[in-house]
């Protein structure tokens, strides 16, 4: 059985060339699972990219990671959600993917936040958590 290709994540496997590990910021949509030790984020996107630019079908974070910073559960399902993330790579059964890894921040900031009502305060967020950053 042939594999979907976007599984493999070719886009951000792109990206990562370009970018390195320099942290960037994402977003994409919360797809609630009961019981599950990932969340899973679809139509994963760079936040300030074309809006139909997608770089991958889905990604997923630990949630025992992502709970420090942000309890999702099913009342937030199919909201969207920003976050601080890098890419990575991982092998699975032999085949390098792409995926993206939630960056931990060394202040107050948080990561990873629930879309505010307009993008300026989204951006707002971003350029607050850019500025804390390390140079």
């Amino acid at each position: 059985m042939q594999r979907n290709k976007n599984f493999f994540r070719y886009e951000l496997l792109k990206l990562a060339e370009l970018q390195g590990d320099a942290p960037l910021f994402f977003n994409g949509i919360y797809k609630h699972a009961d019981n599950s030790a990932w969340v899973t984020l679809s139509t994963i996107k760079l936040f300030d990219s074309a809006p139909t630019k997608m770089l991958c079908s889905h990604i997923n974070l630990e949630r025992a990671e992502v709970d420090q910073y942000l309890k999702l559960s099913a009342e937030e399902n199919h909201r969207k959600i920003f976050f601080l993330g890098r890419i990575m790579t991982y092998q699975h059964f032999g085949t390098v993917r792409g995926g993206i890894s939630l960056i931990r921040l060394e202040n107050s900031l948080v990561p990873i936040w629930i879309s505010k009502s307009n993008i300026e305060e989204n951006r707002a967020v971003a350029k607050r958590i850019k500025l804390s950053l390390p140079v």
